[in-house]
């Protein structure tokens, strides 16, 4: 169960002056006016094991189809039934200790901040990736080990056509970086991403 509450300064501009430049997109209904809500999140998921190096995960949550980051419900009965929808459904095999492939759709495969700070800066807590991600982290050392993934990620599918000439969005990932142990078990944890989006930014018809 969740309070939230969205508050707004009422000196800024109203959304109907945000909309006014024709290079704007704005999709925004209020900016003045706070808003109460009561919500509710629930989950139901399992993790498979399927033998020594191969495992799997599946997991169902409510939320808005229309959204990928949002879990969370408004309640009131005048709504109507909550939407519960597929949230995670992957293949994890682990051929070796310092391997992991990953395919489906899965939880943010890489190293950010949001996991231990509770920012989304970055990326969205809630946000599930899907495609394919190859994560390789060696132990070189009772102290150190290397961290590394690359992953390819559709966005979405386009149906091109010689009327449509837009193309499939994806998004290409790779990071690498190091954890330090120290002999009381206290952790450094330090890395470096490049997100290639290929396909995602508009063109002038």
């Amino acid at each position: 169960l969740r309070y939230q509450m969205d508050q707004f300064n009422e000196n800024n501009t109203i959304p109907g002056l945000l909309s006014t430049s024709a290079l704007r997109n704005v999709n925004m209904n209020n900016t003045t006016e706070d808003r109460e809500r009561h919500r509710v999140r629930a989950l139901f998921g399992a993790n498979l094991h399927i033998n020594d190096w191969l495992n799997g995960g599946i997991r169902f949550t409510t939320g808005l189809l229309q959204t990928p980051v949002t879990p969370n419900q408004t309640e009131g009965f005048s709504q109507g039934k909550y939407v519960f929808g597929l949230d995670r459904a992957f293949l994890q095999a682990t051929p070796n200790e310092w391997l992991t492939l990953t395919g489906g759709r899965f939880a943010n495969p890489f190293f950010t901040s949001s996991r231990y700070l509770g920012t989304d800066l970055l990326w969205d807590p809630d946000l599930a990736f899907d495609g394919f991600v190859a994560s390789l982290h060696p132990q070189i050392n009772p102290h150190w080990k290397l961290l590394s993934s690359v992953g390819a990620f559709p966005i979405e599918e386009i149906e091109s056509s010689n009327t449509n000439k837009a193309r499939d969005k994806w998004l290409y990932a790779a990071q690498g970086g190091v954890e330090w142990t120290a002999s009381d078990q206290s952790k450094v944890k330090v890395g470096m991403a490049y997100y290639d989006f290929k396909n995602v930014e508009g063109q002038p018809n």
